[in-house]
């Protein structure tokens, strides 16, 4: 990532032998990422948003509900960090399905589906793009 102002999360939970970090987020402009901000142009057309990265880092905290409370909480930070994006871009794979569950559940819609033109290897194979919009103040 290339050096820009990016927000990033260790998401904690009440400590418990070996599960003390459930996860880990990280957002961005997408602006800030001229190839990326291409792609996404491609599949949705031209939005002016952040994107976010994010993962559960133990496998016993998969299925819990943390993910998309992790997801939903992060997204308001997004919103204070970036006050002039208008909405949080995801692409996931669509074999992920937990993933896209989880931001189904923590508001976001599927926008898109297919292939995404990329050279990164973690976007290749058949993927959904995920928007959520600035709620209106």
């Amino acid at each position: 990532m290339a050096q820009h102002a990016a927000r990033r999360a260790v998401v904690a939970r009440p400590p418990r032998p070996r599960l003390d970090r459930a996860g880990y987020a990280q957002a961005y402009r997408l602006a800030d990422e001229p190839a990326w901000q291409a792609t996404i142009a491609e599949a949705i057309g031209v939005v002016h948003a952040a994107g976010i990265d994010y993962f559960i880092g133990e496998p016993e905290s998969v299925g819990q509900g943390i993910g998309s409370k992790m997801i939903a909480d992060f997204v308001v930070t997004v919103w204070q960090t970036f006050a002039d994006v208008s909405s949080v871009v995801v692409a996931v794979q669509q074999e992920n399905a937990a993933s896209w569950k989880a931001l189904e559940r923590a508001g976001f819609d599927r926008v898109w589906a297919g292939h995404l033109d990329s050279d990164d290897p973690s976007d290749q194979g058949p993927a959904y793009v995920y928007v959520l919009a600035r709620p209106l103040e």
